[in-house]
């Protein structure tokens, strides 16, 4: 296994941390994008890294903006276009071609990798959501919505903390230890970051027959941070004709996190092989599938 880092410039100057994992002996060109989500950073996927590195995939997953060891303030967007163009950055660096690669976003990152596929679906001819926030279940006071609202508009880099806890995570206590003891992980948000991320939200709702490729989603059946229910009213409103959907009961938000997360990797890689081909992701050719 081959591992490298880069800092990728985004275009207003941030600099981006990315890691690069490759297998020199895979048969094929093909690399995954790993899309992480809000608050966390890239370097908690190892062990999913490790599964698909396994699977003859390569894998790239950077650090978003305001996240890790990335540059930006902590958890603050002026624009959610800002992820996209780091997306588009990102891979423009790396070279990697886009019918040579998938996406798979988890949460936040699943915002970002729908919206990317809508917006430039050249540059994602199939993705995955994980858990994907298509809607928000954790409680926000009225109240604190319409402050946030004015001090998005005036001083946006106002801070507020989230109401998620570590145990909202996942069901692995190991995994919530180790999510107390990471120092960067970030418990707060800007008021421009969720305005940021509520207009995101109408859009990817207000385009979603604007995706035509093809799509899996995994939904956690007990999540406490993402509306579990969301995911099965967005899809049939794209208009792909290949388009997967599997709920995990009981499961909450983290799958790739949970106890039984090699049951739910080993779901994505099947969804994979099936689409493959030796010449990469061909969108039409894949799109001639029923949809189920």
């Amino acid at each position: 296994m081959r591992y490298t880092e880069a800092w990728v410039t985004s275009g207003d100057g941030r600099r981006l941390f990315v890691r690069h994992y490759s297998r020199p002996q895979t048969p094929q060109n093909r690399t995954i994008f790993l899309v992480h989500g809000a608050a966390e950073h890239g370097a908690r996927y190892r062990h999913v890294v490790d599964w698909f590195l396994k699977r003859n995939w390569n894998v790239v997953i950077d650090d978003h903006r305001g996240h890790g060891l990335s540059d930006g303030v902590p958890m603050h967007l002026r624009h959610f276009d800002q992820y996209l163009n780091d997306q588009r950055r990102i891979q423009e660096h790396l070279g990697i071609a886009p019918h040579q690669c998938v996406r798979i976003g988890h949460s936040m990152g699943g915002l970002i990798t729908a919206r990317l596929a809508q917006a430039d679906p050249e540059l994602v001819p199939a993705f995955i959501l994980s858990s994907p926030l298509l809607g928000i279940r954790v409680p926000i006071p009225p109240h604190t919505k319409a402050v946030g609202r004015v001090l998005s508009w005036v001083v946006p880099k106002t801070r507020f903390r989230t109401p998620i806890q570590h145990e909202d995570v996942s069901r692995s206590q190991d995994v919530v230890d180790d999510r107390r003891a990471d120092v960067l992980l970030h418990r707060s948000v800007t008021a421009g970051w969720f305005f940021a991320i509520q207009s995101a939200l109408r859009t990817v709702w207000d385009q979603a027959n604007q995706i035509t490729q093809p799509f899996l989603i995994l939904q956690a059946g007990e999540d406490r941070i993402v509306d579990p229910d969301a995911p099965e009213q967005w899809l049939p409103r794209t208009s792909s004709t290949d388009r997967t959907f599997h709920k995990f009961p009981g499961c909450f938000h983290e799958l790739h996190s949970e106890p039984e997360w090699e049951l739910i990797l080993g779901t994505v890689s099947q969804w994979l092989e099936e689409r493959w081909k030796p010449t990469g992701f061909n969108h039409a050719d894949v799109t001639t599938r029923s949809a189920a």
